[in-house]
């Protein structure tokens, strides 16, 4: 999950209010500052999370 929060003094608490909601649900989250970053960090995290979940070939 990709959070938006603009006010710098304001991420850090979201950032702690995320992690208390999502604690060992396996949800990562991520707060950003704004809609460019966020754009820009999701093909990255979507790149590893599509590297994590594809099948491992079977050899012999």
């Amino acid at each position: 999950m990709i959070v938006i929060e603009p006010r710098i003094e304001a991420r850090a608490s979201t950032r702690e209010s995320l992690r208390a909601m999502t604690d060992g649900s396996g949800v990562r989250t991520v707060v950003v500052s704004s809609m460019r970053v966020a754009g820009e960090l999701a093909t990255v995290l979507l790149k590893h999370s599509a590297a994590e979940t594809a099948p491992v070939a079977a050899t012999r």
